[in-house]
């Protein structure tokens, strides 16, 4: 699947050549915020996601090189969001977090619209991938606000889900049922492959989660409650429960507390409970994409792959160490 990239990369540079010339203004400012993508040359590129779901269902899935354009735009345009929302300053260098934010809301909003113009797909795919672009933005929206933790600091593990399906699953929602719209018009169909995306999203997001239990407490430092922290919620009770809402509370501030809270966060019970529960959505994705995927295709394989990577890197262990990657 990665043999696309350099594909994508070249439809990236066309349309920031037609929208926003290299010597603008807003092209310079865009070309920084692609610079920050996350995901330039990593093996097992989530933002190919459209292109392995096209190849599910017919031979040849290049059709779906302009929804992967799409979704180099749009997740760069988040990233640098998330992390100005976030008031994230480091490394911004020389510009100016108002600078970037027109460059990560021109990536977002604006030219996935040029994509979608320029696309040669018929004007009935055009409406509908522009209905799933402004549908799938709006409930990332929607997740990125419902994702605060609590005054009390207690979470739920369905309040969380909820916020994750929003902030990480809506995108790859989008891209599977854009994708999917290029082979089918069903209805059905098109819903099936959206949850799937849905759900595939959450996984990659859970990776985030473990990030959490073995070092930066980066999302608790951000009032972003994880669903490791929801689960630690409803596996504990009483006295240590009570611990556990205190150190959230706290350990933004205190080292300590930090240190106490990802022990607590990765007790035996706790991570046994996350395990099971991570687990459990590993193999529904499976089984969906498996029921979905046409017969003979290689493709479902990639995906398969970056099923399994996520599950196994959600959950944390005494001694992982891993690099902090977006969705």
């Amino acid at each position: 699947m990665d043999s696309w990239s350099s594909e994508v990369g070249q439809g990236i540079s066309e349309v920031l050549a037609a929208a926003c010339p290299p010597r603008s203004l807003t092209g310079r400012t865009v070309a920084e915020v692609l610079r920050r993508d996350s995901y330039g040359g990593r093996e097992g590129n989530p933002r190919l996601f459209a292109l392995a779901v096209l190849g599910c269902l017919r031979a040849d899935p290049t059709p779906a090189v302009d929804i992967s354009v799409l979704s180099h735009l749009w997740w760069a345009g988040a990233e640098v969001l998330d992390d100005l929302i976030d008031r994230k300053t480091a490394g911004h260098g020389s510009w100016s977090s108002g600078e970037l934010l027109i460059g990560a809301t021109a990536c977002l909003d604006l030219l996935p619209q040029v994509v979608i113009d320029r696309s040669e797909v018929p004007a009935a795919i055009k409406d509908f991938w522009r209905k799933e672009l402004v549908d799938g933005t709006l409930a990332a929206a929607e997740g990125q606000l419902s994702d605060l933790l609590p005054a009390d600091g207690s979470v739920s593990w369905q309040q969380t889900m909820m916020s994750y399906l929003g902030k990480a699953g809506a995108a790859y929602g989008r891209d599977a049922a854009m994708a999917a719209r290029l082979v089918t018009a069903n209805p059905v169909q098109l819903r099936n492959w959206r949850d799937f995306g849905w759900l595939f999203g959450v996984l990659r997001q859970l990776r985030n989660d473990v990030l959490d239990s073995t070092g930066q407490l980066e999302d608790l430092t951000n009032s972003t409650p994880t669903l490791l922290l929801a689960c630690a919620f409803e596996t504990m009770s009483g006295s240590r429960r009570q611990g556990l809402r205190s150190l959230v509370a706290d350990a933004a501030g205190c080292p300590a507390d930090a240190v106490a809270l990802r022990r607590l966060l990765t007790a035996d019970d706790v991570i046994t409970n996350y395990h099971s529960r991570v687990t459990s959505l590993g193999h529904r994705a499976r089984s969906m994409l498996v029921r979905l995927a046409s017969s003979g295709s290689s493709y479902p394989d990639a995906l398969l792959w970056m099923i399994d990577e996520a599950v196994e890197l959600a959950v944390p262990g005494p001694h992982r160490e891993l690099e902090a990657v977006p969705a």
